[in-house]
This record gives structure tokens, sequence and C-alpha cells, in this order.
């Protein structure tokens, strides 16, 4: 299945890319063919070849970019839908978009062209047995961002090294956060960066010291929130009104619009299980008395105003459950998968993701608790009390 998204405006094609410009004539330009990329045993895997070889990154990326694609929303599912995925091969090719936050406009190098998954209200995504570009999805060339938020770098992905982006940390958040006190927290996934220790509690130590055999590098050694797509859910409305302060100018601070106007990126973090780079809240133009904004309002001391720290746990939906079910495999799909499946903690929402193990084996989906069919009197005979289709065993 091949997705090549655009976003919902025009204009953005004006930023230093082409509009897209790729004819269909005829039914040929949609033709597949079954010669193109040869895989073990003399095997072929079909593809659209008019639109791009997805197998290639450094061919097809360029392509997609001036021609098909500058990323969007791929899939959608509200209005307590269900989307089921199994057994599906994803063709890719386009750059790695390993940006925090969707904007094409944002990077000439497509890192904020992500491909988004919106599972919002109540719906559900389940998914198993996922390939990407023919391969195991994390065998392809595609992650999310950093571990931290960074500051005062170009790209906010930085140097892509653990200690020289240490000093590009951001310390944005609440000093009162649990456990990892003012570090900008990003995904726990990806590629970590040296942080200052005295903002870590003794137990995120010891687990960055298990990890990474430093107690005070915050992230893993290499980035493993593996995926060419993102999950999006559903935030509270009033967050589309907040914007950071970044991007204003020191005269602007104290005037409207004091933060960002129409900045979507403090929405986008929260909807995708990250936490805030830091303070976020309205220009003074928009009016707290709106129904929506009450939610926004908050004490400093004696002062009521509408801009602070907000965290995930309570900007995101109301907490109904888990929304997408993913295999192993199905993890390695969405980039920041893994994260929005990991515990709740420095205020993060509870879990949106479950993985799971797609095996009739141990410890599997689709075990029935005795081994070779041999009745252990330890539970045998329940399988999964997660997943239920009768048209397979997991």
């Amino acid at each position: 299945m091949q997705f090549y998204p655009n976003p919902n405006i025009a204009g953005i094609f004006a930023h230093g890319q082409d509009s897209p410009t790729l004819p269909d004539a005829v039914t040929a330009d949609d033709s597949m063919t079954a010669s193109a990329v040869a895989l073990a045993g003399a095997k072929y895997l079909n593809y659209s070849y008019y639109l791009t070889d997805p197998y290639f990154q450094g061919d097809s990326s360029s392509t997609i970019e001036e021609n098909c694609s500058l990323g969007g929303i791929c899939v959608q599912a509200f209005g307590n839908s269900v989307v089921r995925a199994n057994n599906i091969n994803f063709p890719t090719g386009w750059s790695n978009p390993k940006g925090t936050y969707f904007d094409p406009s944002a990077t000439a190098t497509g890192s904020h062209q992500l491909r988004i998954w919106n599972i919002g209200d109540d719906s559900k995504l389940y998914m198993s047995h996922a390939a990407v570009s023919g391969l195991q999805p994390s065998a392809v060339n595609y992650h999310g961002p950093r571990s931290v938020f960074l500051s005062g770098v170009a790209d906010e992905y930085g140097l892509g090294d653990i200690h020289g982006d240490g000093q590009y940390v951001a310390y944005g958040a609440s000093g009162s956060t649990p456990s990892t006190g003012r570090i900008s927290v990003c995904d726990l996934f990806g590629l970590g960066a040296i942080v200052n220790a005295a903002e870590l509690d003794a137990e995120t130590e010891s687990f960055n010291d298990a990890l990474t055999t430093s107690a005070t590098c915050f992230g893993h050694p290499n980035a493993h929130n593996y995926g060419p797509f993102r999950l999006f859910f559903s935030t509270n409305s009033a967050m589309r009104s907040l914007g950071y302060p970044s991007g204003t100018t020191n005269d602007q601070i104290f005037v409207t619009p004091g933060f960002n106007s129409q900045d979507t990126r403090p929405m986008q973090h929260l909807s995708q299980g990250y936490s805030l780079s830091g303070r976020a809240g309205i220009p003074l133009s928009i009016s707290t008395t709106s129904g929506t904004l009450t939610n926004l309002l908050r004490f400093e001391g004696t002062t009521l105003t509408a801009s602070g720290y907000y965290y995930g746990s309570s900007m995101l939906e109301s907490d109904s459950g888990t929304h997408v079910y993913l295999d192993e495999n199905a993890a390695d799909v969405f980039a920041n998968a893994k994260n929005c499946a990991s515990r709740r903690d420095h205020g993060r929402a509870n879990p949106k993701v479950t993985i799971l193990k797609s095996t009739t084996g141990t410890g599997g989906e689709g075990s029935n608790g005795s081994p070779a069919g041999h009745p252990t009197g330890l539970g045998s005979g329940l399988k999964s009390i997660n997943l239920f289709d009768i048209g397979r065993k997991l």
C-alpha cells in the first residue's frame, strides 16, 4: 500500500518545493511491474514504477518531494472506526522525516514531511505482520526525533551526537516535572544526549545507566524509534490556540501576540505522545473567556494566566484506554509507537499504544498456554484477551 499525501494548504508548495507535476494521462502510468526489485530467491516485488522506485531512498526521495508528495495525513479514523492492517507492505522511498512536527515549509531536507496516521476519538488501529519497502521495518532507514528537544541548533536533530549535543539540550519544562525536572523530554526511544544530572531522580539515573552505561545520558545510544509514519491522537481543542514564544522578537514578547499565533507545534507535540519543548501560551489577541480556552487557565502565584507548561496528561482528549494495538513489527512502522506505549511519567498521558507479540509460541497472543497442546495446570486453554480475529490464530 503506497501513500503520497500532501499538506492541506497550496501555499506550502511555494516554500522551496515544486508543485506536484506528475501527470496521470493513461492507465499505463499506474501499471505495476514485476521486474524492478529483485528479492532473495529470484523473487520480485511489485510497485508503481511511474510514481517512483521506493526501494532506493537516495534515488526516489527527490522524485517524491518534487513531483508527488510533501507529506500529510495518510489515514484518519474517527467516529469509533476500526482500522485493521494485516500482512501489508508499505513502499516508501521519501526522505527520513525525523522532525518533531509536520510542516513541509520548515526545512528543505524533508525532515518535517511527516506521514501521519490520525487515530481520533475512540477509534482503533490494529496492525500486524507489516513490512516497509519489502523489509523488516527496523531495517529501513527511518526513525523519529531525539530523546530530548534541542535549542540553538539549525537542525532540531542537532549533530546526531550524544556528547556533542549535550550543550544544546533544552531545559524548558516545569521544574516540578516528576523524574526529569526541567529537561524538555521528547521521544524516550530516540537518540540520547548528555543532560544535567541535577534534573534527574535516582530511578531515572539508574535506568539511564543500565541502558547506556551513563547515568546522565537520557535516551538510547542509537535511535530505536524506527518508522516512516507517525501516530497522531486527539488533543483538547484548546491546544489549537497555544503557541510557543520562539520566533517572537524581544519587543513583541510584552505586546500582542507574545506567543506565536497559528502555531500548531504544541498541539502536534502532545498529539504524538511527546512533551512540550517549553512554555506555551495564547496570543493576547485571543479572548480567554472563550469556552474552549478555559481549560488553559492556570494560576502563577496569584495571577490567572493562559500560559505556562502544559502536560499531555491533562491536554490529550479524555483517556479512554488503548487506541492502537501493534505487533512488534508494526511498532517499527510508526516512529512514536514505542514512546506512546511507555508508562505514564514526567507528565505524559496514559499509554495509547499496546505492543503485542504476534506468535502462537510462548508469550505470544496466539498461545493457548499449553506447550505442544499439553495442559500445565498453570492457566492453560486461554488465548488472547486483547485481540479477536476469527480469520487467524493471532
